[in-house]
């Protein structure tokens, strides 16, 4: 009896920290990929920013699709290796 009390008080705060771990890790994906955007939209803000910076103008298009090239390659390893049956699917042998 008691053991399985101590099974389901591990199993409620893995389970919390789960989505913790999740909120922690979506704010600056959320963060980066907004960023990614208005460099890519080259908005007034990031124009100012790059002649501040001594950055060419025309870069920061670039920059934004890399940096949302980026993003999107950490969010796949992460839910590749967090899926066990995603990771089964893709790395088929």
């Amino acid at each position: 009896m008691q053991t399985t009390l101590e099974i389901v008080q591990i199993s409620k705060a893995s389970h919390a920290a789960r989505w913790a771990g999740r909120i922690l890790s979506a704010v600056p994906v959320l963060f980066l990929i907004f960023d990614g955007a208005i460099k890519m939209a080259n908005l007034q803000p990031v124009i100012d920013s790059s002649v501040q910076l001594g950055l060419p103008i025309s870069l920061a298009p670039s920059l934004g699709m890399l940096l949302l090239a980026c993003i999107g390659a950490l969010v796949w390893g992460c839910l590749l290796l967090r899926n066990s049956q995603l990771r089964a699917r893709v790395l088929r042998r």
